[in-house]
């Protein structure tokens, strides 16, 4: 029943249909949904691209069944304790993006112990304090694209992935402090600095993108706490001139993205002893010397001369400027 012109549906609509499982009602003009599933609940509903504004009256108490509800592209502006808590015991995914929603408070989610994504990209959240956020297993939170200065919640060990890309923070902050993610996403903020205060009491992180920001520092000592986790880092599309040997100590690390800097690496840098594989991904990297060091192909790796026989850097290098 999707990509119709659908403004009303008959309230007992679903009710003779006891075991159906999908009801997919995208790109309608509904302005409600009322009584439409007080009786049948199906185990995935689809409502996005609609007019739908009042989130309470969508769903049911003890709405047991369902799985996945895709409410994007809606205008709703609110959720509030009544929109999910009591109705969607067993829910692991739920989309509210590209909605109107101005605020994130976990106790309207209190109820969902299954859920294991939540989507709430491109909304026009501004903060996100004081909240602990609990839900199922391998949680993914995604906050992409609001207008979020802050956020600071307490993140049990069950939030795997969380996405902040394109909002407007400044700093790290308390973001990641004492939380065990595998995957964050700080992209295209402004975030200006790195340090390592506020990547204290990390554990499990393997990929964190920092592309897009205007950080033009980091300590030394920033991601001590995750060296012998991180794989992937991103740093590309900032304004670094110096790595100060902040991945000096990241055993595991395989991928750095450092696209779009300024990177200055003077001969001190041969003695940081970098033992793991750097893929330059990108044609916009200054490097003044890196004579223990080789780069093979286009998108190319830098090698430890250790672990592969070294070559000229300068033979090598196709599209970076070398200062």
């Amino acid at each position: 029943m999707s990509d119709n012109l659908l403004q009303f549906l008959p309230p007992n609509l679903f009710d003779p249909w006891k075991k159906l499982k999908k009801a997919v009602l995208s790109k309608n003009r509904l302005l409600h949904v009322n009584q439409l599933f007080a009786v049948t609940y199906p185990q995935f509903i689809y409502l996005d691209h609609n007019n739908l504004t009042d989130l309470d009256s969508v769903l049911h108490p003890n709405m047991s069944f369902v799985e996945t509800i895709q409410l994007s592209n809606n205008p709703f502006s609110k959720v509030t304790v009544n929109s999910f808590n009591g109705k969607l015991n067993r829910i692991r995914f739920l989309y509210l993006d590209h909605c109107l929603i101005q605020e994130f408070d976990a106790r309207h989610y209190a109820d969902l112990k299954y859920l294991s994504t939540l989507d709430l990209s491109y909304n026009l959240i501004e903060k996100v304090v004081n909240q602990k956020i609990t839900f199922g297993n391998d949680v993914e939170l995604d906050f992409t694209g609001n207008k979020i200065k802050e956020f600071n919640a307490e993140l049990p060990y069950n939030v795997k992935h969380v996405y902040l890309n394109k909002n407007l923070m400044t700093t790290v902050g308390r973001t990641l402090q004492f939380s065990q993610m595998a995957q964050v996403s700080l992209a295209d903020n402004r975030i200006q600095s790195l340090d390592y205060e506020e990547f204290r009491g990390v554990h499990g992180i393997v990929m964190l993108d920092l592309q897009g920001n205007v950080i033009s520092s980091i300590e030394r000592e920033t991601f001590t706490s995750i060296r012998k986790e991180l794989v992937y880092l991103d740093l590309s599309r900032n304004k670094l001139r110096r790595l100060n040997g902040c991945v000096q100590s990241l055993s595991l690390l395989t991928s750095l993205n450092l696209t779009d800097n300024q990177i200055e690496l003077d001969s001190g840098c041969a003695e940081e002893s970098i033992n793991f594989d750097l893929e330059i991904e990108s044609r916009s990297v200054s490097v003044r010397e890196l004579q223990f060091y080789s780069v093979s192909g286009q998108s190319g790796s830098l090698t430890d001369p250790s672990r592969r026989n070294s070559r000229k850097l300068f033979n090598y290098l196709r599209g970076v400027q070398v200062r």
